[in-house]
């Protein structure tokens, strides 16, 4: 089969690629569309095929009802009878395998194989470009419910990734003081589109006056930012850091008394709920659109900043 891979952030179609076998309790999908952000460009040099977020047809899989199916599907791969997994807990196994990573291929190809418990059937009210949303929709939801945000005077969020701009319209949704904060000119730019609150991060005091502060940057030093913006006993809800918390960072969690919360992400089937109400706002996330066979040559405009998305028609 043909499938995108990486290796040493080369990129190449190869029409070699062995295709996946069908397991009891797996499905073979046949992606129509994925969606590509920077984090799945990653830093690792170890040859795979990317993608996480897909929506497809169902080809091949035991349930016969299923078979033809539009779905989309969790990125996470857990052993159903690990210890984590009867807990409830299976997107915590240190266990787990993820779409697109050196242990698990992705979706850039013909045929991904998926559990079946993985996958959410796509209505057909919603498009393929706003499916595959669904993954990144799922976890900026599972984001709005670890704290509340509804009658908090301060809450922001510092990103500039996909992530943080579905967080900032989730929440405005709930509190209309929400705001993004971030140097990026284009995503501020695009939040003023949306009526939703916004600031230059470099223009932002550093006042420990946030009741809730949401990080999703993975820049240097954001987790410090976080934690000098944010009041005494106030949240810190961290995504995914590119900071590691050093001693002086530690002192201002005592000092402060700060709760730190960690996320990751949440049931897919959420995003599909989310996607087919029609509340929000999607318009603007996918920045660029490209085939399949033509990826090799585009792939690295994702190191654009004022790039959130690509769209990658398979077919």
């Amino acid at each position: 089969m043909r499938a995108l891979t990486i290796d040493n952030e080369r990129a190449a179609i190869r029409e070699d690629v062995p295709s996946p076998e069908l397991r009891e309790g797996w499905a073979l999908v046949r992606p129509s569309s994925v969606l590509i952000t920077p984090n799945d460009l990653g830093s690792s040099s170890e040859l795979r095929i990317p993608g996480r977020r897909f929506v497809g047809i169902v080809e091949q899989c035991e349930d016969p009802d299923l078979v033809g199916t539009r779905v989309v599907g969790e990125s996470d791969l857990v052993d159903p009878d690990s210890e984590l997994a009867r807990r409830g807990l299976a997107r915590h196994d240190p266990s787990r395998r993820v779409l697109g990573s050196s242990e698990a291929p992705g979706c850039l190809a013909d045929l991904v194989a998926i559990p079946l418990s993985n996958l959410c059937v796509v209505p057909g009210v919603i498009d393929d470009e706003y499916a595959v949303l669904a993954g990144e929709l799922s976890a900026a939801l599972h984001v709005a419910r670890l704290e509340r945000v509804a009658n908090k005077t301060y809450v922001s969020v510092i990103g500039a990734d996909l992530l943080a701009l579905l967080c900032a319209q989730l929440m405005t949704s709930q509190n209309a003081s929400v705001r993004l904060v971030t140097t990026n000119a284009s995503r501020l730019e695009l939040c003023a589109k949306w009526g939703i609150r916004h600031r230059d991060l470099d223009h932002v005091g550093r006042r420990a006056d946030q009741d809730i502060v949401i990080d999703t940057s993975t820049e240097p030093g954001s987790l410090e930012t976080a934690l000098r913006m944010t009041r005494p006993r106030g949240a810190i809800i961290l995504c995914d850091s590119g900071s590691p918390i050093g001693s002086a960072e530690l002192d201002l969690v005592a000092q402060r008394e700060l709760r730190i919360l960690g996320s990751r992400a949440g049931p897919i089937s959420d995003g599909i709920r989310a996607l087919t109400s029609g509340t929000l706002d999607l318009s603007g996330l996918v920045t660029k659109r490209v085939r399949f066979d033509d990826l090799p040559t585009e792939l690295h405009v994702l190191r654009d900043p004022d790039q959130i998305s690509i769209l990658v028609r398979m077919d």
